[in-house]
């Protein structure tokens, strides 16, 4: 095996492999600009060639469908005649504990299918503000699964939550980071998702008693607060006191 087997694309995936063991997969295609097949095919090369010994998938236990294509163990013949890409590679002996906090992150989940216009929107708008918003790349597949990519794990996690508000009714007793879109004198309207809004009454703003509602939120603040109720007309009850100290216990009791 020469040099001269490994291509630029090749030298590429090894060089993306040597930075992060567990970049996800449809990371590592996007950035090479090429199919998935394109890289299976060329994995299963690099593998046979004796480069790459053997793949496995890893299935991150903090998060659903983060799948990530590790490459564990090297076996590389004259290594010498290899690039430095190459040679980087004999620094991982197995899958790091943890994934690079620069490393594109990837989490998935999946909708009902008859919820798909919904996440996705009237011409796109619904899923290019969550997008937006959350600084993330979102892909819709026909069955309902959704996969949402970006750097930051937070905000992709953000993204996974908003899309499944959107896809199924808000659960009761979640708490929720929503931005204020109306201001009654009895209250605020909270968004919690796209086209998803609950009443904040004035009695549920703060931990204290409020005169006036514009003393605590403006429009365009974003709150947390927790669902209270959902009644039979699927009018949601928010709560930003509830949401406060359930924070807070949660807090004092980690400390």
């Amino acid at each position: 095996m020469g040099h001269h087997q490994l291509d630029a694309l090749d030298k590429k995936i090894l060089r993306m492999i040597a930075e992060d063991a567990r970049i996800p997969f449809l990371e590592v295609a996007r950035a090479c600009n090429v199919s998935g097949a394109a890289i299976h095919q060329r994995i299963q090369k690099l593998t046979n060639m004796g480069v790459l010994k053997g793949s496995r998938f890893i299935i991150d236990p903090e998060s659903i469908g983060y799948e990530t294509c590790a490459y564990v163990g090297i076996n590389l013949k004259n290594p010498e005649k290899f690039d430095v890409a190459v040679e980087a590679l004999k620094a991982i002996p197995e899958v790091r504990p943890e994934v690079s906090k620069w490393a594109p992150k990837m989490l998935s989940t999946k909708v009902p299918v008859d919820k798909i216009r919904e996440v996705i929107g009237s011409g796109g708008k619904v899923i290019q503000k969550i997008s937006a918003e959350c600084e993330v790349k979102i892909d819709i597949n026909e069955d309902g699964s959704v996969f949402v990519s970006g750097i930051d794990k937070e905000k992709c996690q953000m993204a996974i939550d908003i899309i499944n508000t959107i896809a199924n009714d808000p659960e009761i007793g979640a708490i929720y980071r929503g931005k204020v879109v109306k201001i009654m004198t009895f209250g605020a309207f909270v968004e919690i998702a796209p086209g998803k809004d609950g009443l904040v009454h004035i009695s549920k703003l703060d931990k204290s008693r409020v005169e006036k509602v514009e003393d605590i939120v403006s429009v365009g603040d974003e709150i947390v607060v927790k669902v209270m109720e959902i009644d039979d007309q699927g009018r949601i009850n928010l709560s930003r006191k509830d949401a406060l100290a359930d924070i807070e216990a949660k807090k004092n009791a980690q400390a």
